[in-house]
């Protein structure tokens, strides 16, 4: 039903200020459930999206959660943003 009133762009902006909005420990503790969970697609997907969106200290940040609960799969991210 979103996607008949909204654009992808516009859904983005929605989920970017909901998450902008969630205090950081919350936020890293779902990170940790869902950065395993997902695959190579969403990471890079989502990676890029807080790369365009997110302050860099943050960005870094979850790269660095990303290498300690994905493991070597993590590599894919990186080379896809690179």
């Amino acid at each position: 039903a979103l996607w008949q009133a909204f654009d992808d762009n516009e859904l983005r902006a929605v989920q970017g200020r909901m998450l902008a909005s969630l205090p950081p420990e919350p936020y890293v503790a779902w990170l940790r459930l869902i950065l395993p969970a997902i695959n190579v697609h969403e990471r890079v997907g989502m990676m890029r999206g807080m790369k365009a969106n997110a302050p860099a200290e943050a960005f870094e940040r979850v790269m660095a959660l990303g290498r300690e609960v994905v493991g070597d799969g993590w590599a894919a991210v990186e080379t896809a943003l690179s």
